[in-house]
Parts: C-alpha cells; sequence; structure tokens
C-alpha cells in the first residue's frame, strides 16, 4: 500500500488539527517535527506556508460527509 502511495501516512488517517513544539528534553528527536512533518509538506499534503510549530486545522477534514 504504502509503495504505491508514498503520502499515505496522512491520507488513511484522520488528523483534523496539526502543530506542535518541543516543551521538554523528550522532544528533541521528535519523530514528528523532524521527519513526518518535513515530509507531507515535500509531497504536498500540508501546506508549504504552515510552520510545525503553529495549529493548523484542515476545514475540507472537518466536514462529515454522508454516506
Amino acid at each position: 500500500m504504502a509503495k504505491d502511495n508514498p503520502g499515505d501516512i496522512l491520507t488513511c488517517d484522520w488528523n483534523p488539527v496539526i502543530g506542535c513544539q518541543r516543551f521538554s528534553a523528550a522532544c528533541r528527536k521528535c519523530w514528528y517535527l523532524d521527519g513526518i512533518f518535513p515530509w507531507q509538506q515535500r509531497l504536498g499534503n500540508i501546506p508549504a506556508q504552515v510552520r510545525p510549530n503553529e495549529a493548523w486545522v484542515f476545514e475540507k477534514r472537518m466536514k462529515v460527509e454522508a454516506l
């Protein structure tokens, strides 16, 4: 599945709000801020103007669609 869609981590999860800040020493090697966030920006899944330390709401993901 992932080999056909390199952005699969954000296309299969429901993440309506993203953003985080480093608050403690445990955050020094954060997998999200150092790896996932920049990777998803390069893929175009996160807009270029979004910074990792600010909250971003994906309005489209907040809408409930009828089945």
